[in-house]
């Protein structure tokens, strides 16, 4: 059994990363996390994993720390330092603004939500409407994107501009 360690501080890229490690062929065994504690943690209590894949942007905490630190812990198991906004190149494709552009207001606005890794129920509430409305909307958009899934089509949102990347504190632009 193939055991990872998956830490990301965003839950939608953990998921990603876990489902296209699990695609591997192998039986796997991931174990989360979503922060620096909990990944020193995870090392130093866990199983011994085979792999660890870290976020670059893995923030220290007060104590210290970071990728660097999670390297030394990890001893000689792999680490593998990850970026979702490099996975795509960071610039959106022709074919990806022509297709968000043509989503409704309302699916941008999902969109939007679902590219700050959002759960249906947080969409629900933020936008006044009901969960199965905002999964209807995410089918739609899935389809319309040409995307298999909430991790593809957030990566678009990032790069088309119209969500925020999890670690920019700055305001999503509407496009």
């Amino acid at each position: 059994m193939l055991k990872v360690l998956v830490s990301d501080d965003h839950q939608l890229f953990r998921e990603g990363l876990a489902q296209v490690v699990s695609r591997l062929g192998h039986e796997v065994e991931i174990t989360p996390a979503g922060t620096y504690p909990e990944t020193v943690t995870a090392i130093a209590s866990g199983p011994r994993f085979d792999l660890v894949l870290v976020e670059w942007n893995l923030l220290p905490t007060a104590e210290g720390g970071g990728i660097a630190d999670v390297v030394r812990r990890a001893g000689n198991v792999p680490v593998v330092v990850v970026s979702a906004v490099n996975s795509r190149g960071g610039a959106p494709s022709d074919t990806d603004r022509a297709r968000v552009e043509l989503l409704t207001h309302r699916q941008r606005d999902v969109l939007a939500l679902v590219g700050e890794g959002r759960s249906n129920k947080d969409i629900a509430e933020a936008l006044g409407i009901s969960e199965g409305t905002v999964k209807v909307h995410v089918g739609a958009i899935l389809k319309a994107l040409g995307t298999a899934n909430r991790t593809q089509a957030a990566l678009i949102a990032i790069d088309c501009g119209i969500a925020a990347f999890p670690h920019d504190t700055s305001r999503a632009r509407r496009a």
